[in-house]
């Protein structure tokens, strides 16, 4: 049976066989999440989340498939509502033959033209399979080697959290 999810949710994430990490669904979209990493590792077996569990300061925020959650790999811990501090990020997409880019949101919905700096800072939308963002959690902690195409997967990547629009 497929596990419904819903946004606000702490997913479990398994690292290696006693660890996982914890994450919350910040955005659901068509079959994929807005996916929110917070630092640590926890084991299986502790209280989750932990009563000392913020949800206001990810290390790692990403799109990514939702198969992981509704087949029960990523396991519901709990639920916290909306996260004040987490700002779904916003994208630049082509518009035109002439260089011309829209601003979208991580819902798809295009907003306005891009200015030059936010053509020049904004990335692309993009998604990562679910076991590249296992991976790249991964590696956050230490637990494997840092590979750049993790780079955009993290939280505070340039700084787009909050951009106006």
């Amino acid at each position: 049976m497929l596990v419904r999810y819903r946004e606000g949710d702490i997913v479990s994430v398994p690292l290696e066989e006693r660890v996982i990490a914890l994450a919350q669904i910040i955005a659901k979209l068509r079959s994929n999440v807005l996916l929110a990493v917070f630092g640590g590792r926890f084991s299986p077996s502790a209280s989750l989340p932990p009563s000392n569990f913020s949800a206001e300061d990810p290390v790692l925020l990403f799109e990514t498939m939702d198969v992981s959650l509704r087949q029960g790999v990523w396991k519901i811990v709990g639920h916290l509502g909306p996260s004040k501090g987490i700002v779904p990020p916003m994208f630049k997409v082509p518009a035109g033959p002439e260089g011309e880019y829209h601003i979208q949101d991580i819902y798809g919905n295009i907003r306005r033209v891009a200015t030059v700096d936010e053509i020049r800072s904004l990335r692309n939308p993009k998604s990562y399979s679910p076991a590249l963002a296992e991976d790249a959690i991964r590696a956050f902690n230490g637990m494997g080697p840092w590979l750049e195409a993790y780079d955009e997967m993290l939280a505070d990547w340039d700084e787009i959290h909050g951009l106006a629009e």
